[in-house]
């Protein structure tokens, strides 16, 4: 198995002098914290560490000792200059000694958002203390904030995108406090800025006014602590969570008067107006995850926050994987390409191989992450700083705990919430039970990897009395036309899709004899001719797979291979059916076919070869699936229980344990697949849509374990004494 990769460390440990400035590229940025990479996004420029943090929060710290802000006589002219002093830091930020680089301690300057957060803020978090006899007790409760390294970024990319008229997207893992950041920024934008409104937005507003601790309850516990325990209060003239209004009555005409400022909370998935002619001075989208409706929302709303080419108002929205694709499709759309409304462009450091893209802002599971390994050592030190190794080791043990104790879906939903790359949340968050941060690290490993790219494509041909497979080289030098495997997934309609034959792997042989019942071919058909013009991308392709049974004859390795797969659309079916008879041939090999389409079983009767074709399994180990075994050759699948059952009898297989490789990985059975497509198209499934390889897969799944029920055996031909199969070559 590959070491799980994890490329935002990698772009941590690169030297990033080769890349320019965001100054040098004319955009505002004070500190200069961001760089702009060859992909046109914007890239952290992480190039020191934190230290002396508590620096950043003495504020809290007092507060935290004393339960009060300052010992200040009420409205004396010393609270009066603590109170413009710290309104100034919470607008504009504050420096100190905070910053380590290259062995020298150097100013930092956080922002006025940040400082809020860390000094004002209250938040629901966990606190660390040993009982008596030693032992590490976490208990949670109310307190201000620690300061974090993964924190400090988000807030810079908030004022970067504020200050150069960008909107900001979110994806993130669970755990890292964004909820609690952005409800304690808007209480602290409408509790500086007299008259302004913020917009919470969410597809139902259930998420930002219902339950325990909605989004709006958290702006107004913040809003609340402004007014009890600190120099800041404004009033709150409603304390209704859907319109939060600061100020007070005036008691004589009984009118509003003060700071007049609003939280306003909405919903969109049915009113993409909803936003429109606010004038919010910032819109908090909530709970991406689930957001039909919010290409129509933003298609509305981004206008209002300009005038001309000015920025007004500002957009950020955030989300968790784990959802369901078709709610959150919207949200991975405006994700890996936020430049379309306007959203901050990032390089994609996050995912594998894909730095010449773009993407939202990303909150990976490790930077931030809180906990210890089981040697005592933190995933974060006393500065914030994130120690990676250390949250690498938490994070895989909590996999690995995951993936043993709970069901598939489940542990693919985890993976989507916890996730390190963005392609774990959107991949893993779909109805697709095949997809895991494993199979995703497979993928890419047999994306770049060389040794993976063995095969051979071509297409079977009659020599004399027996069928034998050429190249297309070979092919073309005979000057037949040749067609190209299809890799595309899903396949584009505007290329070749006549397809070809790709093997991996030649039969193997005893004495030059393949045995009987040694291969099988699993193939699913089409159902009807179409001419080229008429074939849409929603068509789908004949699929047959060749697959070599486990065996102990050490043939293949002992097995258990996918030899070759065929995937394609000639224009009729008859030119198909006569490619795997071919194929049947060549590898002494019978064909379990879909039968519930096509015209493969009366093509193979006029030939007189249903002798090739396998009758219906008997489904003998699964009494819950009626079928009318043996009466038919092939299978019927459809979208029936047997479907499901499939694709149970599939996901088991795949996720086989066969062994741990050198760093102690799981070893799957999918890491012996080799086709590119295959494995994408495992990655992309869902049930209602065209996966003609998975189609094919899953009647090889019935097909084994018929094998395996009624006990057949691969049959050897001559003398097998004679032969020492387990010094013999593997393939001739």
């Amino acid at each position: 198995m590959v070491q799980i990769t994890y490329p935002f460390l990698d772009y941590i440990k690169e030297d990033k002098s080769k890349y320019k400035t965001a100054t040098e590229m004319g955009f505002i940025d004070p500190d200069n914290d961001w760089l702009v990479g060859e992909s046109g996004g914007f890239l952290p420029n992480i190039n020191f560490s934190f230290i002396n943090t508590d620096l950043f929060r003495q504020p809290a710290i007092f507060y935290e000792k004393h339960k009060c802000y300052t010992f200040a006589q009420r409205n004396s002219q010393e609270e009066n200059d603590y109170r413009l002093i710290e309104r100034d830091r919470r607008r504009n930020g504050f420096t100190a000694l905070g910053k380590l680089k290259n062995g020298e301690i150097l100013p930092l300057r956080i922002t006025g958002d940040h400082y809020n957060f860390l000094n004002y803020g209250r938040m629901y978090r966990a606190f660390e203390r040993t009982d008596k006899y030693g032992r590490r007790v976490i208990k949670k409760d109310t307190g201000s904030p620690r300061f974090f390294a993964s924190q400090y970024r988000w807030f810079k990319a908030k004022e970067f995108a504020r200050l150069n008229g960008f909107h900001l997207v979110m994806a993130k893992s669970r755990r890292g406090g964004v909820s609690y950041m952005e409800a304690i920024s808007s209480a602290n934008i409408v509790n500086l800025n007299k008259g302004c409104t913020v917009i919470l937005a969410a597809a139902d507003k259930k998420y930002l006014v219902q339950g325990e601790n909605p989004t709006a309850g958290m702006v107004r516990k913040q809003l609340l602590f402004y007014d009890r325990e600190t120099p800041f209060e404004k009033g709150l003239i409603s304390l209704d969570l859907e319109n939060l209004k600061l100020g007070f009555k005036d008691k004589k005409t009984n009118s509003d008067m003060g700071q007049l400022s609003s939280v306003i909370a909405i919903s969109f998935a049915n009113d993409p107006n909803s936003a429109a002619g606010k004038d919010a001075i910032t819109v908090e989208i909530d709970e991406l995850t689930d957001s039909p409706g919010l290409k129509e929302f933003l298609d509305m709303t981004e206008p209002t926050t300009r005038t001309g080419s000015d920025t007004t108002g500002m957009i950020i929205g955030f989300g968790t994987g784990g959802g369901k694709k078709r709610t959150q499709d919207e949200f991975e759309r405006l994700f890996y390409k936020p430049s379309i409304y306007g959203f901050m462009p990032f390089e994609n450091i996050y995912d594998d191989n894909a730095r010449e893209t773009v993407c939202g802002y990303y909150k990976p599971y490790i930077d931030g992450l809180e906990g210890v390994d089981e040697f005592g050592n933190h995933a974060i030190d006393e500065f914030g700083n994130s120690i990676y190794n250390i949250a690498i080791k938490i994070c895989e043990k909590e996999r690995l705990d995951k993936r043993r104790n709970s069901t598939p879906d489940a542990y693919i939903k985890y993976c989507s919430q916890y996730s390190n790359k963005p392609s774990e949340s959107f991949s893993g968050a779909t109805d697709n039970m095949f997809a895991s941060p494993e199979l995703n690290s497979h993928i890419d490993n047999v994306r770049i990897n060389n040794d993976f790219k063995f095969y051979i494509d071509g297409s079977f041909s009659k020599k004399g009395s027996r069928y034998v497979f050429k190249s297309n080289n070979k092919l073309e030098h005979e000057g037949i036309k040749t067609h190209s495997y299809i890799t595309r997934v899903p396949f584009d309609k505007s290329e070749d899709f006549y397809g070809c034959f790709r093997q991996y792997f030649p039969p193997p042989t005893v004495n030059n004899i393949i045995p009987d019942n040694l291969i099988r071919i699993w193939y699913d058909p089409i159902g009807v001719n179409k001419d080229r013009n008429e074939v849409t991308n929603k068509n789908s392709l004949a699929c047959f797979i060749v697959y070599l049974r486990t065996n102990n004859l050490g043939l293949g390795g002992y097995g258990d291979l996918i030899l070759g797969i065929y995937v394609g659309r000639p224009n009729t079916m008859i030119e198909i059916d006569k490619l795997i008879l071919a194929a049947s041939y060549y590898y002494n090999a019978k064909i379990l076919v879909e039968n519930n389409r096509g015209e493969t079983v009366s093509n193979f009767r006029a030939w007189h070869e249903l002798g090739r074709l396998i009758k219906e399994p008997t489904m003998a180990w699964d009494t819950s699936i009626k079928t009318r075994a043996g009466s038919d050759y092939g299978i019927s699948i459809g979208d029936s229980q047997i479907k499901l059952n499939g694709l149970s009898f599939l996901y088991d297989y795949l996720y086989t344990k066969i062994g741990t490789d050198e760093n102690n990985n799981i070893i799957y059975r999918f890491h012996k697949i080799n086709d590119l497509p295959l494995l994408l198209e495992l990655q992309k499934f869902k049930f209602n849509g065209n996966f003609d390889r998975i189609s094919a897969f899953i009647l090889g799944m019935f097909d084994i374990k018929e094998l395996t029920v009624r006990n057949i055996q691969i049959r050897l031909k001559g003398d097998i004494n004679k032969h020492n199969f387990f010094k013999r070559t593997l393939f001739k």
